[in-house]
C-alpha cells in the first residue's frame, strides 16, 4: 500500500492580513503568528518528531518577539510557517510509516520465536514502542534495511512452507506496506528543502 502525500504549505499566516502590531510591516498579525509556531511545537512534541532548533520553540512571547522585529517582512513569515507546516506534514507520514514499521518488526520476532530461530538483539526486541522510537530518530532507509533483513534471516531459518502460527501473506504485505511508505519518506525529505527555518534570535 503506497501512501500520498503531498506537501502542502500553509500560508494562512499571509490570509490575516489584520491590524497588526509589528513594527516593521503593518500588515503583520504577529499575535497570529507565535499562536501557530507554537501548535506546530505541540504537534512536533506529539508525534516525536524531534525537530530541534529555536524556531520550534513553544515560547509563544519568544515568537511573537522575532515577528515586531523592523526588520521582518510578511515573506518571513509566510517562509517560517511554511516551513514548519511542511515538516510537520513529513513527519506525520513518517510517524504513521513507522507505526507500520515497528508492528512489523514485531510479527517478524513473533515468527523468530515460533521457529525458534535464535535470533537475539536489538533487531529482535518484541518491544514495538522501542521499534517505533528508533524508525522516528533515523533516516528512513535504515528501518527500511533492517525489515529486508529480518526478512531475509526468517527466510533462511524457516522457509514459508515452515513458518507456522503466523498469518505469512498478511506479514509479507506489511512488510511491503512498510518498506515502501518508508521509502515515500525518503523522497519525500530528498525533494523538499527544510532549510527556510531561522533560529529565534539568530
Amino acid at each position: 500500500m503506497q501512501i500520498s502525500v503531498r506537501l502542502t504549505f500553509f500560508a494562512g499566516i499571509t490570509c490575516l492580513a489584520l491590524t497588526g502590531t509589528a513594527a516593521g510591516d503593518s500588515n503583520l498579525n504577529c499575535d497570529a503568528y507565535a499562536a501557530a509556531a507554537v501548535t506546530h511545537q505541540q504537534q512536533n512534541r506529539k508525534l516525536g518528531c524531534g525537530y530541534r532548533s529555536r524556531a520550534w520553540s513553544a515560547d509563544y512571547k519568544g515568537h511573537r518577539a522575532w515577528c515586531l522585529r523592523a526588520n521582518v517582512k510578511m515573506a518571513d513569515l509566510t517562509a517560517e510557517d511554511g516551513g514548519r507546516s511542511g515538516a510537520i506534514v513529513i513527519c506525520r507520514a513518517k510517524s504513521n510509516a513507522c507505526n507500520t514499521y515497528a508492528t512489523v518488526a514485531a510479527l517478524q520476532n513473533q515468527i523468530n520465536g515460533t521457529n525458534k530461530c535464535g535470533f537475539t538483539g536489538g533487531r529482535w526486541s518484541p518491544d514495538v514502542a522501542r521499534h517505533r522510537g528508533w524508525c522516528m530518530s533515523v533516516n528512513p532507509a535504515k528501518p527500511t534495511a533492517e525489515t529486508k533483513l529480518r526478512a531475509s534471516a526468517l527466510q533462511v531459518c524457516g522457509g514459508d512452507a515452515q513458518l507456522a502460527n503466523v498469518d505469512l501473506q498478511k506479514l509479507k504485505q506489511k512488510q511491503q506496506q512498510s518498506i515502501q511508505m518508508l521509502i515515500n519518506i525518503s523522497k519525500m525529505l530528498h525533494d523538499t528543502s527544510m532549510n527556510v527555518i531561522r533560529k529565534i534570535g539568530g
